[in-house]
């Protein structure tokens, strides 16, 4: 509410219960508010896992990057968050140093 329903056009959360419950909520009252549940994190948990999961991968992960892949406490939704953010700056990074 201290945004206002007419700023906001979308909310993504988690596929929790909870918050799919909450987001039903919310489209019920507001009806120009869409919910989309967080799908890429699956994706990004799975590269991740491959990266890190064998010793060559990271190796030549670390060889390129400037940055390091993070190891977060699984705290549900805010890890996803930290975890998409570093793959975003990875991205940055990459493309501008031309790999």
């Amino acid at each position: 509410m201290e945004v206002g329903p007419n700023n906001v056009v979308q909310i993504i959360t988690d596929n929790a219960a909870v918050c799919k419950a909450a987001s039903m909520l919310i489209e019920v009252e507001f009806t120009s508010i869409y919910w989309t549940p967080l799908q890429i994190a699956d994706d990004a948990t799975f590269i991740k896992k491959f990266i890190v999961g064998h010793s060559m991968r990271i190796s030549m992960f670390n060889r390129f990057n400037s940055l390091k892949l993070l190891s977060v406490a699984s705290t549900r939704f805010a890890s996803t968050i930290v975890m998409l953010k570093r793959f975003k700056s990875l991205k940055k990074r990459t493309s501008k140093d031309g790999y």
